[in-house]
């Protein structure tokens, strides 16, 4: 288990990932969010709000390319 100060943001990206079904880790919520911060923004963690319909449409195709979550998304935008 990560310890640091990303840990508030791990438990919302786990509990988004939750609400559509999915069970993840707090280290595969770190390294989802880690990526999706780098790649869309350039930056090593990007800060986030609240709304985990948000945080789940922002960062599933990442989940999805690190192989976190394979099933097909059904969750619409």
């Amino acid at each position: 288990m990560t310890s640091n100060i990303y840990e508030e943001d791990e438990k919302k990206v786990v509990e988004a990932y939750k609400k559509y079904g999915h069970t993840i880790t707090r280290e595969q919520a770190e390294e989802i969010w880690s990526e999706y911060s780098h790649v869309e923004m350039y930056a090593a963690w990007m800060s986030m709000g609240d709304n985990l319909d948000a945080i789940y449409d922002l960062t599933i195709k990442y989940a999805k390319e690190l192989g976190i979550v394979t099933e097909d998304d059904n969750h619409d935008t």
